[in-house]
């Protein structure tokens, strides 16, 4: 009870300030699929779907208060069907309070997405598992001298699924120890370690179990290029399984000219509940998502890179990612998931703005015999009144050849929907 009591104070005090730094935007309107549980060509059923949305867009990166913020949600109400389900999309909120400037502090994060119930079949109403994930904990901040201090950090986290039985609490800490090596570049080491444990019986699949890690840091920050790494040897244990191996946290963002912008991310560690993030990485189409096979121990690794191109008229983006997961208890399969996307937009007139999306997913399980492909191409146009108001519409096709035939689906679906955008 302490620990949700400290991560509500924590919340309120960075939220009655947050408003003056979103965008958001507010959405009604109508929407028709064919196939609106997303089922083989023989079970089709389709629906008019009501629905009301928010997204919000913000951040702010200095000051004693700092935070980052990210959603997409609505409300869906289907004409034809019955489908139990309230609240869609993903959300994502961190911030961090500055009690002493430069010496103490208090984090806070709040997540929210729906993951795939039965992973074998596409996201889609009837078969969306919601998951929340909060947050908290301090950082102390020690200044050893001109060029060199120490971080220490204590965390926890719970993560909760409305269905599956993978609940589970993170306790855990952090230290590091830097050093400016240069105007930019700073280096340095670091130890964390962290218990995972499950709060239903089940557990997931497997008992709770520690992470720990020790590794070297660097960060250089130029400003045109941003590299951050963390490179050493983690430990996984419980009564059951011990495992160790590498431990790799790199990201690269480079500026490579005005307009156009590279990044590649990779990761290679024990899964944990601090990992769940909301689905925010970056990805250029909305195929993605992390449905884990697991929450039990599991070593994931993941790879993603892109370019971003933006004009004040027009824009582009690729994207590629690869997701490994490989589960650590006995007889736990291993996931593989790759998709590459693209988008393209043009701001046509001053009052009209479209855009083309476009992607590809393979996903495959080492305990099924086939592999699932999943494609999926959109058009939208957005016409503004004002200098608020707008009027929307969104046309789609989805095709997925599932790892068995209950998985398998096309679909289209459009939408009109007026639309409100503020700060």
């Amino acid at each position: 009870m302490i620990h949700r009591a400290l991560f509500a104070t924590g919340l309120t005090v960075f939220a009655g300030a947050a408003f003056a730094e979103v965008d958001y935007s507010l959405r009604t309107g109508a929407s028709y699929t064919d196939n609106v549980f997303r089922e083989p060509d023989s079970s089709k059923r389709d629906s008019s779907t009501l629905f009301a949305g928010l997204t919000l867009d913000g951040s702010r990166p200095v000051g004693r208060l700092r935070y980052d913020l990210t959603a997409d949600l609505a409300a869906y109400k289907y004409l034809s069907v019955d489908v139990n389900q309230s609240v869609q999309g993903r959300a994502n909120l961190r911030g961090v309070y500055d009690f002493i400037p430069e010496s103490f502090s208090w984090n806070a994060g709040l997540g929210y997405d729906q993951y795939r119930d039965d992973i074998t079949r596409p996201l889609a109403p009837g078969n969306l598992d919601t998951v929340v994930n909060l947050s908290t904990g301090p950082t102390l901040r020690l200044h050893l001298s001109d060029r060199t201090s120490a971080n220490l950090d204590g965390h926890y986290m719970r993560t909760t699924y409305k269905r599956r039985d993978y609940d589970s609490e993170t306790l855990g800490g952090r230290a590091t120890v830097m050093r400016q090596a240069g105007a930019r570049v700073s280096v340095g080491v670091g130890v964390s370690t962290d218990e995972i444990s499950y709060i239903s019986d089940g557990g997931g699949g497997s008992n709770g179990y520690d992470r720990s890690e020790a590794f070297i840091k660097a960060d250089v920050k130029g400003a045109r290029t941003d590299i951050g790494t963390e490179v050493g040897y983690s430990k996984l244990k419980n009564e059951l399984i011990k495992d160790d191996g590498l431990v790799l946290r790199a990201h690269l963002r480079r500026k490579l000219t005005p307009a156009l912008t590279g990044y590649i991310n990779a990761t290679r560690e024990y899964g944990a509940s601090d990992e769940f993030v909301g689905g925010f990485r970056g990805t250029v189409v909305d195929i993605q998502d992390d449905t884990p096979v697991t929450a039990g121990a599991r070593l994931n690794k993941n790879i993603d890179a892109g370019l971003d191109y933006r004009r004040s008229r027009s824009g582009f983006g690729i994207s590629w990612s690869r997701r490994q997961e490989d589960g650590r208890i006995s007889g736990a399969p291993e996931r593989t998931y790759n998709e590459m996307g693209a988008n393209i937009s043009r701001q046509i007139t001053a009052r009209l703005h479209g855009a083309l999306t476009g992607g590809l997913m393979h996903e495959k399980f080492s305990n099924l015999p086939s592999s699932a492909d999943e494609n999926f191409i959109g058009a939208s146009l957005d016409w503004t009144f004002g200098r608020a108001l707008g009027l929307g519409m969104r046309l789609e096709h989805r095709n997925r050849d599932g790892v068995t035939g209950a998985g398998n689906y096309s679909e289209f679906n459009g939408s009109l929907y007026l639309s409100y955008h503020g700060k």
